[in-house]
């Protein structure tokens, strides 16, 4: 998917890294756009929140939609992602971007980080997505949809987008609680205690790091790790195809099958697999006396599909080459 930044036309890479995803802004100038500066507001309050990689990657995904569609309303030529062919004409076409772009940025921000869904930090979040608006000129309290200014496109646009969101599969309106009844398989590692009993070594076991025992030994975590979005298998993508649009589960295409299984298919690969991680465990020995250059002149600029970095020639913004950056491995 493609996003742009509405000031200059340029464009923005949606990229998908397993459940999240990432802006990754290219040709930025000293002077940010209006969706570079709300997009900066998302991640902000991402930071603010729990964390929630499915959740947060659907919002930025939404977000993008919404900033998307309020720039093809004004191109005459692009078809909307979520609004259609819906299109208007503006005399100062960048500066009603602008405001379009605002409007259903800062309606889906305030929707998606208010206190029922992002209880820890909505409050500072929820200020500073008001602050912004103030700072571009824009009036908050302007909720029309009714008609073709600016304001009533962006608005309407947001409401197009979260009425999506609440159909999507995600559960939003349940605070996007777990709706498959999964449980884990295992009962939870407890860090201090010597020993692991590991009922089900082809299934997740839940790490715990603090625990108190109760009466007959029964030891239950305070700070034990839990699932997230089981569930989320069923969210509709932007970009994948599902087998059958009845079963939302349905990937065959691009489904690898079962990881190795230990004691079934793939019992060789499971065992490789465990003493690599036991052989890579043993590099977290801060004194082991092994240094690695963790510069971007040598880290990153992989070719697709590949684990080959090739690194940068030049930091981009300054023109710059990249000094070495020697750390313990």
């Amino acid at each position: 998917m493609i996003v742009y930044d509405a000031i200059r036309g340029k464009r923005c890479g949606v990229v998908a890294s397993s459940s999240l995803l990432i802006l990754l802004a290219s040709g930025m100038e000293a002077e940010e756009s209006v969706a570079r500066q709300w997009n900066e507001e998302l991640l902000n309050a991402i930071r603010l929140d729990t964390p929630a990689p499915t959740v947060h990657g659907r919002n930025l995904f939404h977000l993008s939609v919404a900033m998307y569609d309020a720039w093809a309303v004004y191109d005459g030529v692009s078809t909307s992602y979520l609004n259609g062919h819906e299109s208007a004409d503006a005399v100062d076409v960048e500066a009603a971007r602008e405001e379009a772009i605002s409007f259903a940025a800062y309606r889906i921000l305030k929707e998606r980080f208010s206190e029922f869904l992002s209880p820890p930090g909505f409050a500072v979040s929820q200020a500073s997505f008001d602050a912004l608006m103030a700072a571009l000129g824009y009036d908050s309290g302007n909720t029309t949809t009714a008609g073709d200014s600016p304001a009533a496109l962006g608005n309407r646009i947001a409401e197009t987008v979260l009425s999506y969101g609440l159909t999507d599969g995600g559960n939003e309106a349940q605070a996007y609680i777990d709706t498959t009844g999964y449980a884990p398989f295992n009962d939870s590692l407890v860090f201090e205690l010597s020993g692991t009993v590991l009922a089900e070594p082809n299934h997740w076991q839940p790490l715990s790091f603090d625990f108190f025992v109760l009466q007959n030994g029964i030891i239950i975590g305070e700070a034990t790790q839990e699932f997230i979005g089981p569930h989320w298998g069923a969210v509709k993508p932007f970009a994948l195809e599902r087998d059958s649009p009845a079963d939302p589960y349905t990937w065959s295409p691009i489904d690898p099958g079962p990881p190795p299984q230990l004691g079934g298919v793939g019992d060789a690969r499971y065992r490789a697999e465990f003493v690599d991680v036991i052989r890579y465990s043993t590099r977290m020995d801060p004194d082991d006396g092994v240094r690695i250059n963790l510069s971007p002149a040598v880290i990153g600029n992989r070719p697709l599909g590949t684990h080959l970095d090739r690194g940068y020639t030049v930091n981009p913004v300054t023109g710059m080459s990249y000094a070495a950056n020697i750390v313990k491995r």
